[in-house]
């Protein structure tokens, strides 16, 4: 059993203190505590010792048959001998204040990655909601940016995800001679392209030869 934990939750059969299993007809619970660490106090790096355990926390992991999965993780609690102050122990899991596992940070991550898939399609094979897979996207996911076109079009579209209060309009630029989309920014305002400009390198804006714009 323990052979199989190291595998799916990457971490040493070593640190496991306990470990049961509960399946029903569609999820399986791992409720799982760990070996308690000899650990200096973050604080005043003193010497401490244990001193319960906090709030079970429920982690969303990537399904291993044909049925969801979550880890329960009973965390150490420990507290200072010096300066009373009490912490949480590690989390092999996840990071802090996240709901889902490494592994399953890293299944999100690859599903993102193949171009066919929407957010809705992401969310449902990772058994997450829409709106945690738009933020983990916004947060770790860095697209480059395409170098300027020789010549660009510049135009606007009405859309509800215009940032600014005043307008309702998005910026998009395309690649006259491709016919292809580079960018989206968020307003069409001449200060907004002022700053997108103005990061760009002087030398690859002096590769751009024609510019067609019909904003006023």
């Amino acid at each position: 059993m323990y052979d199989f934990i190291t595998d799916s939750f990457n971490i040493d059969k070593k640190m496991i203190k306990k470990i049961e299993v509960f399946s029903s007809k569609d999820l399986t619970e791992f409720h799982i505590s760990l070996v308690p660490e000899k650990l200096r106090c973050p604080y005043c790096h003193g010497i401490t010792h244990l001193h319960g355990f906090s709030k079970p926390k429920v982690i969303n992991h990537p399904k291993l048959t044909d049925r969801k999965c979550i880890i329960v993780f009973k965390n150490n609690r420990f507290q200072c001998n010096e300066c009373l102050r009490t912490f949480s122990g590690k989390n092999p899991f996840t990071f802090s204040n996240f709901k889902n596992s490494f592994l399953s940070m890293n299944n999100i991550m690859k599903s993102l990655s193949n171009l066919n898939y929407t957010y809705s399609m992401v969310a449902e094979l990772n058994h997450i909601s829409v709106t945690q897979v738009q933020r983990y996207f916004d947060s770790f996911v860095n697209i480059p940016r395409i170098r300027l076109p020789e010549s660009i079009g510049i135009d606007e579209i009405h859309s509800k995800m215009a940032k600014r209060a005043d307008s309702a309009y998005l910026c998009v630029m395309v690649d006259n001679k491709n016919r292809s989309l580079f960018e989206i920014l968020p307003s069409r305002s001449k200060a907004e392209l002022k700053r997108y400009f103005d990061r760009i390198p002087s030398e690859e804006r002096n590769c751009v030869h024609y510019v067609t714009i019909d904003m006023c």
